[in-house]
Formats: C-alpha cells, sequence, structure tokens
C-alpha cells in the first residue's frame, strides 16, 4: 500500500518532526521513513504505526489508487485475470 507523500510531509511539519523522531516515535527503521516517502509501498502495520505517530487515521495517509501507478498496476492486474 502507498502512503500520500505530500500528507505525510504536512503532518510531519505540523508536529516540527523530521524522518528520525517520526521513525522513533512510530517504532520503526528510518531507512523505513525514507522508503516509504520515496513512494515506495509499505506493510498495513507499518502504515499502522504511522498513522499512530502522526496522531490520525491510517486512511488519512493512504494514497488514492487513481494518483498511484503502483496500484493502478495492481488492480488492472487482479480485475484483468492476471
Amino acid at each position: 500500500m502507498k502512503i500520500d507523500r505530500m500528507k505525510m510531509l504536512a503532518l510531519m511539519a505540523e508536529k516540527s518532526m523530521n524522518y528520525s523522531e517520526l521513525a522513533e516515535r512510530a517504532g520503526i527503521a528510518r531507512q523505513t521513513v525514507s522508503e516509504v516517502l520515496g513512494d515506495r509501498p509499505c506493510r498495513s502495520t507499518t502504515l499502522g504505526k504511522i498513522a499512530r505517530a502522526l496522531g490520525v487515521q491510517a486512511s488519512e495517509l493512504v494514497k488514492e489508487a487513481s494518483k498511484c501507478f503502483w496500484c493502478r498496476s495492481r488492480i488492472g492486474k487482479s480485475t484483468n485475470g492476471s
């Protein structure tokens, strides 16, 4: 699943939080924060940890499938029977 990078960065800015601080609060590696912000997909458990650390619902961070190439390609595969 992909996280909306701009939403996540905005929430981090609102809380004056850098990558390392978010990683510490979420209980994940700083590298994971970098990867997620680099538009790599993450597990739902990681999404949940990040959302809790930012004080929002996980659904607020999920990138819309229509804006996500990876999501569209996965959806296309599941609906085309591939």
